[in-house]
C-alpha cells in the first residue's frame, strides 16, 4: 500500500524535484494527452540524487551509447545521396492532435527553382503542408542556374545532419552535467513538504 509522501527528492535522470511516496520518485515525465497515463521518466519509482548516484551512472551510459549512435547518423546523413530524405515539413493538426513542423521521410521528386523548393511525396502518406502543398523549403538553391535532384536531396541531407549535430552537441551537454553531478555526489538530505 503506497504511503502518503513526506518528503521531495531530484530525479536522478532529469534533475526534477518529485514527491517521494515510499521513499521512491513519484511517476513523472508523462502526458495524460490521450485520457491515460504515456511515457515516464525513467527515473520514476527510483531512489532520488539525495540517496544515491546509481542511476546518473546509468544515464551516462546511456547517453554515451545515444551520443555515438546520433554521430553516426550526422554522418551517414552528411554522406548520403539517396533522394528518400528526412525533411521539416509542417503536418496540419486534427480534432486531437496539434499541428506542427516534424521530421518527415519524404522522396524528392522535383525541383521549383522558381519558389527554392524541393518536391516531395511524403512516404508516410500524411498529407503534407509547408509554404505550398507537397514542398519543403531547400537552403541555398535560389543561386544555382540548374538544380538537379541529387543536390537538392544533398541539401535536405545536410539539413536533417545539423538538426541531429544539434542533438548530439544537447546530449554532450548532459553528458558532462551528469559526469559532474557523479563527481560531486555525496548523500543528502531530502526536500521536507512545507
Amino acid at each position: 500500500m503506497a504511503t502518503k509522501a513526506t518528503n521531495r527528492g531530484t530525479c536522478q535522470w532529469c534533475g526534477r524535484v518529485q514527491m517521494l511516496p515510499n521513499g521512491r520518485l513519484a511517476k513523472h515525465g508523462y502526458t495524460t494527452k490521450w485520457g491515460f497515463f504515456s511515457g515516464v521518466c525513467r527515473g520514476s519509482g527510483e531512489l532520488p540524487l539525495e540517496v544515491s548516484c546509481d542511476l546518473v551512472k546509468q544515464s551516462i551510459v546511456w547517453a554515451g551509447k545515444t551520443h555515438a549512435d546520433t554521430l553516426d547518423s550526422v554522418a551517414l546523413e552528411r554522406a548520403s545521396r539517396d533522394r528518400v530524405v528526412m525533411a521539416s515539413l509542417y503536418l496540419s493538426g486534427s480534432w486531437n492532435q496539434r499541428g506542427g513542423y516534424t521530421w518527415t521521410s519524404v522522396e524528392v521528386v522535383g525541383y521549383d527553382r522558381i519558389h527554392g523548393a524541393v518536391v516531395v511525396d511524403a512516404a508516410t502518406k500524411v498529407r503534407v503542408v509547408g509554404d505550398r502543398d507537397g514542398y519543403a523549403h531547400c537552403d541555398a538553391m535560389y543561386h544555382l542556374e540548374t538544380v538537379t535532384l541529387d543536390d537538392a536531396a544533398a541539401s535536405l541531407h545536410h539539413r536533417y545532419a545539423d538538426y541531429l549535430q544539434a542533438k548530439a552537441d544537447q546530449i554532450a551537454g548532459y553528458i558532462a552535467h551528469q559526469t559532474r553531478t557523479v563527481q560531486v555526489w555525496e548523500p543528502r538530505p531530502l526536500f521536507p513538504l512545507k
